[in-house]
């Protein structure tokens, strides 16, 4: 809008005035003269009929249709709404399951040479030599008793479960008719074998197998064991001659095994106490079956409470929890209680960004998860004291898991949707009068980002025009179904649905201001068809529009439409030597509709300081065809006295009012149309020399 400077007198004024302020002789002089300037312009086309979000759509003949959207309803961050992850904490109250000690093998090896120096006779044979055998007799060989020790590797242990495996390998060239052998401890005499064999061939082997942890019957093995073998009987073979050979031997063998204590002083290799393996699921979920889910912040919270006096390690795993191929886990230190206290641990884990899958271990679930806990400890190679008396409290907790994309059956859920009125502003630059609509287009229209399908009840929708009171209520609209929105992998894609509203004209006649709706919505109508293939992204929304399309084929009898313009005063000066004038409007019209014409003059903080009201109407244009006409140019005149035209000089705006009126039946508005404004002014401006 606007503006220019007056166009002529004032330089000449002050050239003049400067020329008569040298003339000493003269005598103060004053004349009238005119000052000729324009003040302000407007063009008021189709755009002024509109405000707010509205826009004007050109169509392809150049007529013109106004475009309007207004949002009813917003469902925004529907994962809120929808999901809340409930977990229950992984408790492991527990002792430790078992405690395994290393095996021991133990050989003891007697050599012929060994045996012959027991017995006197025997010890007069040579090596090395044949030996005839005549009525060959039992020979008995007493042994001393052999001390084992292991308490290298273990002092004490009291057993739950373990092996005990003795052999009897005879490389000796006579046969054994008879050995007892017993196993013991050395300090408690506690006996953890006793067994007699007999008829052991030269050559031959033999094996023998107990539980040792019965045997014991709760009893300790001790580090130091004491190996007795008595009642040894040999006798030579039944042939003509044997080899005698002093390296020849017979050997003793014990082996302990698969070795599980409740308790022990000993070097524990390195082994798991404590393995548990789950699966937990969400609480609260009602009928929504979660398969998998990305978690945008999410932890757990590892706490221990130990008195195992050796180092562990704890580590927790959930295989279904990935991120970039790598699943969740964490592995932490846990020292070494004291001796009779308890150590206690406590750390975060955070795993924000991992995808969960909530199908379980076989994938056949939905709302759970897989996860493994251990406690492990590593062999330090020193004695330590163990026991399964000791306890572990191993506690893992879900703190925190915040969806940002999940996906399964989010259940049937209804959509609180509270009444509520919206305000229509389309209309606004309307001030009084009527206009009616040949053809209107109103939709409901609904853009669904979540991938769930749903279904909105229109209870009641009304229109209130608050100025005149009119309402009208809109017809009845079946229940609207809504389709899913499109996942697209890591974004989606919103499904647009909509409903057209009958007699939109009708509603749109009385120039709405507000809307009023009550509206319910519900989610899943059909149930969890199909099967598992809902989704909701963290800024997935569900939006509802009301979507208004109107060809400006219009009719019109005293529609007000108003625009303002900026006054520009800037080369007024002295505004006291005005002494009145004319106010010019020049206006070109080329709409094909007559219009009156009304200016009202306003002050800077707003207030209405004066107006001007034409008599005479302003023209309609000539048509030429159906998007061109020639413009009519009507100038408006109004002559001003220095007490109005005071008050026109302290103004800021100009309202500019036009009341138009159609002639019969329906005009169609085209972008051509514009109705053109100018203000200028004639001023009767007194000069004084003042010199």
């Amino acid at each position: 809008m606007f503006y220019s400077s007056r166009t002529y007198l004032p330089p000449i004024l002050l050239l003049l005035l400067l020329l008569t302020s040298c003339m000493k002789d003269l005598d103060d002089v004053t004349w009238d003269t005119t000052v000729l300037t324009p003040l302000a312009k407007t063009s008021l086309s189709i755009e002024s009929l509109v405000q707010g979000d509205s826009s004007v759509k050109i169509q392809s003949d150049k007529s013109l249709s106004i475009i309007y959207r207004e949002k009813i309803y917003s469902f925004t961050s529907p994962l809120d709404t929808l999901v809340n992850f409930q977990i229950d904490p992984l408790i492991k109250d527990v002792t430790l399951q078992s405690l395994e000690l290393g095996s021991q093998n133990i050989n003891q090896a007697f050599t012929l040479q060994e045996l012959f120096a027991t017995n006197f006779f025997l010890s007069l044979i040579p090596d090395q030599v044949w030996l005839p055998i005549d009525n060959p007799t039992p020979i008995s060989i007493p042994l001393s008793p052999m001390d084992i020790d292991i308490s290298n590797v273990l002092q004490t242990a009291v057993l739950t479960d373990g092996t005990l495996s003795t052999s009897i390998d005879n490389q000796l060239p006579v046969n054994i008719l008879n050995i007892d052998l017993e196993i013991k401890n050395t300090v408690g005499q506690e006996v953890l074998y006793s067994k007699n064999f007999q008829n052991i061939n030269s050559g031959q082997s033999i094996n023998d197998v107990i539980d040792l942890a019965a045997a014991l019957g709760g009893q300790p093995i001790e580090g130091k064991l004491t190996l007795e073998m008595s009642n040894v009987q040999f006798i030579f073979p039944n042939v003509d001659s044997v080899f005698i050979d002093y390296s020849d031997y017979i050997t003793a063998g014990i082996s302990l095994t698969n070795l599980k204590v409740s308790s022990a002083k000993a070097i524990f290799p390195a082994q798991n106490l404590v393995e548990a393996k789950d699966t937990i699921g969400l609480r609260g979920m009602g009928d929504i079956e979660i398969k998998r889910a990305t978690i945008k912040t999410g932890a757990v919270t590892a706490t221990v409470r130990s008195t195992v006096e050796e180092e562990m390690e704890m580590e927790y795993y959930i295989p279904s929890a990935t991120l970039n191929g790598d699943i969740f886990s964490f592995i932490a230190n846990v020292p070494a209680a004291p001796p009779g206290g308890t150590y206690e641990f406590d750390e975060r884990f955070p795993y924000d960004g991992y995808d969960f899958d909530f199908t379980g271990k076989d994938g056949t679930l939905t709302n759970t998860f897989y996860n493994e806990l251990f406690a492990r400890i590593d062999s330090t190679g020193k004695i330590v004291s163990l026991s399964l008396d000791d306890t572990l409290s191993m506690e893992i907790k879900v703190v925190e898991m915040t969806p940002s994309y999940v996906e399964g059956y989010l259940g049937q859920q209804s959509i609180n949707i509270p009444a509520d009125t919206v305000d229509i502003d389309v209309f606004g630059a309307i001030k009084s009068g009527s206009i009616a609509f040949e053809s209107a287009s109103l939709k409901v229209t609904v853009e669904n980002g979540l991938g769930i399908d749903g279904q909105l009840n229109f209870n009641s929708l009304k229109a209130l025009n608050t100025s005149t009171g009119q309402e009208v209520t809109f017809p009845v609209i079946p229940p609207f179904q809504i389709t899913e929105a499109q996942n697209l992998g890591s974004t989606f894609e919103s499904s647009i649905s909509s409903t057209s509203i009958a007699n939109a004209e009708t509603i749109l006649n009385i120039l709405p201001n507000k809307i009023f709706y009550n509206i319910s919505g519900d989610l899943n109508p059909g149930g969890n068809t199909p099967a598992y293939q809902d989704f909701v992204y963290e800024d997935s929304e569900l939006n509802a529009f009301l979507d208004l399309e109107i060809p400006l084929s219009v009719s019109t009898d005293k529609l007000v439409l108003t625009d303002t313009a900026i006054f520009s005063d800037e080369l007024i000066t002295a505004p006291e030597e005005y002494k009145g004038g004319i106010l010019r409007f020049i206006v070109n019209n080329s709409f094909p509709m007559t219009a009156s014409f009304n200016a009202y003059f306003l002050s800077p903080d707003g207030v209405r300081l004066d107006s001007l009201i034409s008599p005479l109407p302003i023209a309609s244009a000539t048509a030429v065809n159906d998007a061109n006409s020639t413009a009519t140019e009507t100038i408006l005149e109004f002559p001003v006295g220095h007490d109005k035209l005071a008050n026109i000089l302290h103004t800021k705006e100009i309202i500019f009012e036009l009341e138009l009126n159609t002639p019969p039946g329906f005009t169609k508005i085209y972008s051509t149309y514009s109705f053109d404004i100018q203000l200028t002014a004639e001023f009767d401006y007194n000069v004084k020399s003042g010199l």
